[in-house]
């Protein structure tokens, strides 16, 4: 629950300011159509957007020192790292993203994007799961070893 208001509240801050640029350029017209808000993003920005979730997402999957480190957190980077070498490809064309025309370029913005939120989730998610107490993990062994007696000798 914690990841997804912290992802969803991530979301939130870094579309702000395009919501906030939209409002300002339509305010003096009587008529908005909201459609016009994807003008704002539609030269490739989220791939900027993208990026700026890959710091924290090396953070999470490979730093944070106070979880231990498994390996679904170091694949889910792994994962990351493959994927932002589009990215900073771009990042080292085209530093603000203002020159891209191709629409299949910009639509995968989008979806650069969005599987940057789902790494970013998913590790946040990993990093606040509580491990089972060593109480629990006995109680569950005993209780295992208990029916595996009942079952090998009948009791």
């Amino acid at each position: 629950m914690w990841a997804a208001l912290e992802v969803i509240i991530t979301f939130t801050m870094a579309i702000l300011p395009f919501v906030v640029a939209f409002l300002a350029v339509t305010a003096p017209n009587e008529n908005v159509d909201f459609s016009e808000f994807w003008k704002f993003v539609d030269r490739g920005q989220l791939y900027l957007l993208s990026y700026g979730l890959f710091g924290p997402i090396i953070w999470l999957a490979f730093i944070k020192p106070d979880v231990a480190r498994h390996n679904a957190r170091a694949i889910l980077g792994l994962i990351a790292i493959v994927v932002v070498f589009p990215v900073v490809g771009f990042l080292g064309v085209d530093p603000t993203f203002s020159s891209i025309q191709n629409e299949t370029i910009i639509r995968a913005s989008y979806w650069f994007y969005g599987g940057f939120l789902v790494l970013n989730y998913l590790l946040i998610f990993y990093c606040t799961i509580e491990p089972p107490t060593a109480e629990d993990t006995l109680n569950r062994g005993s209780e295992d070893m208990r029916s595996m007696y009942n079952k090998e000798y009948g009791q």
